[in-house]
């Protein structure tokens, strides 16, 4: 038994601990996505309606990256259910999360414990939870993604080239799931390609076999891309405008220019300070690693100030700052591991107050809609096909196209068009997507629309015939806006 828990053995202590939290997050997870029967998540009637597509159309019928869409639709039919399938693919790719945040750490550290320790922080972070639902196609990109930026490095450092064509698959998988993280995270690894050579010739006067990786990585990468955009061009959507297709960044006004956010700090509190710590650490135990991690956190920051991202972007890549986080708080801890008290005394409070904000979190988590409300949606559109809803909008208005509806920002009366509002006094069980679309009362209600022009009542919602109403704007006389067409 005692070499089974050695650390160098083929099964040891380490190996064991981080299976248990991947084991102890997926877990935790399913639990906390199958409290309700629908999927938590601002953006889950997005995923939900385009797995479909997979089943109906053998593709997703939308020019986005398709590979989460397909993983999803794996799922489906593997548990025979979409709803469960679902669930079951993200709790099992956020909680995996661990396994390539370990092997960077352990890369850098040569310290399974810390590695460990790095590999809990990220599958178990609060940020990490919260896109499980609302941005399905980020979590699976950034697995891929970690994966990637770990087997750079170590093809980087090292000789083999097996490393450098697995980090280009990997780079291909990312690309072809989600492209702000592909964004984020190539943005992030680029300067160490960069300066990595730069830093090499100055102290060695000569061009390294790392310097000739870099190269080869980069090259790569740009031919892996640009075979991956002439095989099917419209495969980034909307972000491919243009050779390069950064204009997505920009999808709107910028925000406050005269504004720093700081969340991207803020939001992790503790685990920032020992972050520090970890860039300390990393520095220690090799210059060349702080030519990773400190362009990799100045990015993070920059992609999370509104003066340069769309406010609308701003949040997305702030729940990617995750990674660099967990791993540089991991890496923390390595600070103190000549104090063996200290040591796991770290890793233990922070690992319990990790615990209790992922808990928290988790519990937090809820559908915009019931299953009852999807339900009577549902079987409105088959009675009504070919509909029109005006009204609902962000995760709302994809959970309406989810049933089988279509959505509208016309307001004009018409045939076949309704309007939907949600009732001002909600009744027990309503969930949270009342707030996203307008709200009225009853007696409003009886007031702007004829007898009997009331199509559906279900839940917290209403459906009115437009052509039955006495005014075609809304009660609260604002028009919503239709839903991001790329969560």
């Amino acid at each position: 038994m005692g070499k089974l828990l050695k650390q160098e053995g083929h099964f040891n202590v380490y190996r064991i601990a981080l299976f248990l939290v991947f084991l102890f997050s997926f877990i935790l997870k399913l639990y906390f996505s199958t409290r309700y029967p629908l999927i938590a998540g601002m953006d889950a009637g997005y995923y939900v309606m385009h797995i479909k597509d997979v089943f109906l159309y053998g593709y997703p019928q939308v020019s986005d990256p398709p590979i989460a869409f397909y993983l999803g639709a794996l799922f489906t039919w593997l548990a025979n259910d979409l709803f469960l399938g679902f669930k079951v693919a993200i709790s099992l790719f956020s909680a995996a999360i661990c396994f390539p945040i370990y092997k960077i750490a352990k890369y850098v550290t040569k310290d399974r414990a810390v590695a460990v320790f790095a590999g809990f922080l990220a599958s178990f972070s609060t940020s990490n939870m919260f896109i499980m639902g609302d941005l399905f196609k980020n979590t699976i990109g950034l697995f891929f993604g970690a994966w990637f930026v770990y087997l750079a490095v170590k093809s980087i450092r090292e000789t083999s080239t097996r490393n450098t064509a697995l980090a280009i698959v990997a780079f291909v998988l990312m690309l072809g799931t989600h492209f702000s993280s592909s964004a984020y995270l190539l943005f992030s690894i680029t300067p160490l390609l960069l300066l990595l050579p730069i830093y090499n010739f100055m102290h060695e006067k000569r061009i390294t076999t790392e310097s000739l990786k870099c190269f080869a990585i980069i090259g790569g990468i740009g031919l892996a891309a640009l075979a991956v955009l002439l095989l099917k061009p419209g495969l980034l959507g909307d972000y491919s405008i243009g050779p390069v297709g950064l204009e997505y960044l920009d999808d709107g006004p910028p925000g406050k220019s005269g504004t720093i956010n700081l969340n991207m700090f803020s939001m992790y509190s503790f685990f920032s300070l020992l972050a520090m710590l970890g860039l300390y650490s990393a520095y220690r135990i090799d210059p060349k690693w702080a030519i990773l991690f400190i362009p990799w956190i100045v990015v993070s920051f920059l992609l999370t100030q509104p003066m340069f991202v769309d406010d609308s972007w701003v949040f997305r890549f702030e729940m990617n700052t995750y990674i660099p986080i967990a791993l540089l708080a991991g890496l923390g801890a390595f600070y103190f591991r000549k104090e063996k008290a200290v040591f796991y005394a770290v890793m233990l409070l922070m690992s319990l107050h990790t615990l209790y904000m992922f808990t928290d979190s988790g519990m937090q988590r809820m559908p915009l809609i019931s299953m009852q409300e999807y339900q009577a949606l549902s079987e409105f559109a088959k009675a009504h096909p070919g509909s029109q809803i005006f009204g609902p909008r962000g995760g709302l208005a994809y959970w309406v196209q989810a049933a089988g509806l279509e959505t509208t920002d016309d307001p004009s009366p018409a045939p076949g068009k309704y309007a939907m509002f949600s009732i001002q006094a909600p009744k027990p069980g309503g969930m949270g997507g009342a707030s996203q679309t307008p709200s009225i009362t009853e007696s409003e209600l009886r007031k702007i629309s004829e007898p009997g022009s009331v199509a559906a009542e279900f839940g917290n919602f209403v459906l009115v015939e437009t052509t039955g109403m006495h005014k075609p704007e809304l009660a609260d006389g604002s028009s919503p806006k239709p839903p991001l067409p790329k969560p």
